[in-house]
């Protein structure tokens, strides 16, 4: 019987650990801002001038609200995630999975339209 509750202590305090915590940005959510902040660095980049003018705290605000999260909030987590780093690189690994969803995407785009204009 002890045993019993030992082994249902340690699975909710599992539970308990494994869920991120109140006030951190959930890794899938986390990977999905900084898709969108990554793709605004490179567009911007590419743009010295647009670079030049943008303030980047409120562009990147601008991103949070999209997902309905606030600029400590995403500090909170960084700070978190920075804290956890096999969570962090679990974030990176999503995001590289989204943008090689979207190369291919794009290649197979790229390739319809090439074998259309073919035709």
């Amino acid at each position: 019987m002890k045993q019993t509750y030992t082994a249902i202590f340690l699975a909710i305090t599992l539970a308990i650990t494994a869920c991120t915590p109140s006030g951190v940005i959930p890794k899938h959510k986390m990977a999905a801002v900084f898709h969108d902040m990554y793709l605004l660095d490179a567009w911007t980049s590419e743009f010295p001038d647009v670079r030049a003018m943008a303030d980047t705290s409120a562009v990147y605000a601008s991103i949070l609200e999209k997902y309905g999260y606030t600029v400590d909030k995403f500090n909170n987590s960084i700070s978190y995630y920075l804290n956890h780093t096999s969570d962090f690189d679990e974030i990176l690994k999503e995001v590289l999975q989204m943008y090689d969803s979207e190369i291919n995407a794009d290649s197979e785009a790229t390739s319809d339209e090439s074998s259309n204009s073919e035709s």
